[in-house]
């Protein structure tokens, strides 16, 4: 098995040849794009938010990895403001030499968790993308979030809150044969944050949804698994054969697999593996 490859996805870093050579973050982050779905979602929504603000924009994202999603918005709203904070050093540190090569000004950058960051802007939109499940404690950090909004801002969450697959086989070989390379550390967490338990957090907290989507329904889950079986796949084998297989599995996979994925942002959902929480703050939160 390739151990280096998979101790880099991982621990969310970037290969050694990006911290040379900058501007190859933007193709990690096209990558990242063209094979994740709730990347897809989670712009949707982020462009809509912003798009209704009529002054400047600014917007946090708490716990931006390399920067795929804020990037992305920086790009679109040039006059805006954009703050990423999370807690890997690597992942901060490589975005941060993004921006100074590509010369970004609107974008900044800080190692923090949620409950230590602070700032002295009032934000109109907060991203908060598959991070709760990993905190200590989600009540203190979705009140520091909801803090941190400014008049009519909006908290964006996103939580995965199902585990349910449907390919034939795929769930097997998963537990099994791919355990080793498989990035489910979220269940290792104490503390698990169910559909309902954020529902309970959100409504005790001087807050409201304003919107909830479900992904990740029949189609989202047929397109994740062709992509991800691909994926761990090359993490589990020899380099060599890694390559082989990728030439010739992805260019034939991934058509229908964005196919899938299109159609489960298209369709209506009742239910889904993955959740999209847009919250607004009721009361200022003391």
């Amino acid at each position: 098995m390739p151990h280096t490859v998979t101790k880099l996805v991982l621990s969310n870093n970037s290969p050694k040849l990006v911290y040379r050579f900058p501007w190859l973050l933007r193709l990690q982050h096209i990558a990242s794009w063209l094979m994740t779905l709730r990347l897809w979602y989670c712009r949707r929504e982020s462009r809509r938010i912003l798009l209704n603000k009529t002054h400047s924009k600014s917007f946090l994202e708490a716990g931006c990895g390399s920067g795929e999603l804020l990037f992305s918005l920086s790009r679109r709203f040039k006059s805006g403001e954009f703050v990423g904070i999370d807690i890997n050093e690597e992942s901060v540190n490589i975005a941060g030499k993004y921006c100074y090569s590509r010369n970004i000004k609107n974008v900044s950058l800080e190692m923090s968790g949620i409950d230590d960051f602070k700032s002295d802007l009032s934000f109109d939109a907060i991203s908060c993308i598959s991070v709760l499940q990993y905190v200590s404690n989600p009540d203190k950090s979705f009140i520091h979030l909801l803090k941190m909004l400014g008049e009519n801002g909006k908290l964006l969450i996103y939580l995965p809150v199902d585990d349910k697959r449907v390919l034939p086989g795929y769930n097997y070989l998963r537990k099994s044969w791919f355990r080793p390379v498989v990035y489910d550390s979220y269940k290792e967490v104490n503390y698990k944050l169910t559909e309902p338990e954020i529902k309970r957090i959100i409504h005790e907290n001087d807050a409201q949804i304003d919107k909830l989507s479900y992904t990740y329904d029949w189609a989202g889950k047929i397109g994740y698994e062709l992509i991800s079986f691909g994926q761990l796949f090359i993490l589990r084998v020899n380099w060599i054969l890694a390559f082989l297989f990728a030439i010739v599995y992805f260019p034939i996979i991934l058509l229908p697999a964005w196919l899938f994925m299109l159609m489960d942002m298209i369709l209506p959902k009742k239910r889904g593996n993955g959740i999209l929480l847009t919250i607004s703050r009721l009361t200022t939160t003391a």
